[in-house]
């Protein structure tokens, strides 16, 4: 006999129950992971709230107009460095055939020459401006184009240095360019870009066979390329005040924009004595006048007037240390990038 028909009320209660209590079972379940995730997102939103809180300024409707004031002022300065920056880009840098730059070259060399002739500067026979590889070779023609800017800056750099008045030039190098050597600059170094620098750090003996840390979650600032280097080094001898000529003009170029890597200033002669200083210091003691009649000497009663030594300069070119001061200098002339548009502040 089937227990189930003959207590057929009690074994509905029992289905009915147990289906009603799977059903609370998985609504409860349910409830709860829906709870937990609604809990942890109001733990994550309190802790974002409590974090802006804590900025300076804090985020709101006033502080969020200020700081678009203050975004739009940095990029009025942004534009206007830019434009300055522009004044010493080229107007063209499309190649020109091997030839024509060849022929400059040699224009170049010519008149500088002469010129150095004519101020009585020294420079090397072997120098060919810094493109000594070009006497017998052409450059490729895809790099025409910044060679003939760069051979513009090295003619105009050469004769600052005949009317500044430096009496020689020498060791004047010029590093290749990645387009003489067909590459593109890429990641040779030879970019200035914008933006924190990430140097990469030294790993030290103690840290050795460790693993390394864990990077940081912070996020590194874009870098923008903003100009190309173009390396030049040279030494240069002469007066100090034709060395300081130079470096002046070097600095307040409004054709060409280089940027001082290195400058080391020798004098080559040594620190005088104070014996060598005394026998180059002219006397002014002056032979006194006797009158034969009274044998009174003039002026005993007034205080002898020195006049100024014929050779002080002299003296001050022993003192600090004689005519010729040598200097070298590592320059980098910059050949800025096209304009970048910077966004719209609305």
């Amino acid at each position: 006999m089937n227990w189930f028909k003959e207590n057929t009320f009690l074994g509905v209660l029992i289905v009915v129950t147990s289906a009603f209590t799977a059903l609370l079972i998985y609504a409860g379940l349910s409830t709860a992971s829906k709870r937990d995730a609604i809990a942890e997102e109001v733990a994550v939103r309190k802790s974002s709230i409590k974090k802006m809180k804590s900025m300076t300024p804090y985020p709101t409707i006033e502080s969020v107009a200020e700081k678009k004031e203050n975004l739009k002022a940095v990029v009025a300065r942004a534009e206007a460095m830019q434009a300055q920056f522009n004044s010493f880009r080229p107007e063209s840098l499309e190649n020109i055939t091997v030839s024509t730059f060849s022929d400059r070259l040699k224009k170049s060399d010519a008149e500088v020459r002469a010129l150095f002739v004519e101020k009585n500067v020294s420079i090397p026979e072997q120098t060919y401006l810094g493109f000594e590889q070009y006497k017998g070779s052409l450059p490729k023609n895809s790099a025409t184009g910044v060679l003939a800017y760069e051979l513009a800056a090295i003619d105009w750099l050469f004769r600052e240095f005949a009317a500044a008045g430096v009496s020689k030039v020498g060791n004047f190098t010029r590093e290749v360019l990645p387009p003489e050597e067909g590459k593109d600059w890429g990641k040779s170094g030879a970019s200035v870009k914008g933006g924190r620098s990430s140097k990469p750090k030294s790993r030290s003996k103690s840290s050795r066979g460790r693993s390394a840390p864990s990077k940081s979650s912070k996020p590194s600032l874009p870098t923008v390329s903003v100009a190309k280097r173009l390396p030049i080094a040279l030494t240069i001898a002469g007066p100090e005040p034709s060395i300081r000529k130079v470096i002046e003009a070097i600095a307040n170029s409004d054709q060409f924009f280089f940027d001082a890597r290195i400058a080391r200033i020798k004098n080559n002669a040594g620190v005088p004595s104070s014996q060598g200083i005394k026998k180059a210091a002219p006397t002014t003691d002056v032979a006194p006048v006797v009158d034969d009649e009274f044998g009174v000497v003039e002026g005993d009663d007034e205080e002898p007037v020195a006049e100024a030594p014929t050779g002080s300069s002299e003296v001050l070119q022993r003192v600090s240390g004689g005519n010729d001061v040598a200097a070298y200098i590592r320059l980098d002339l910059l050949l800025f990038e096209e304009s970048l548009k910077f966004p719209a502040i609305k």
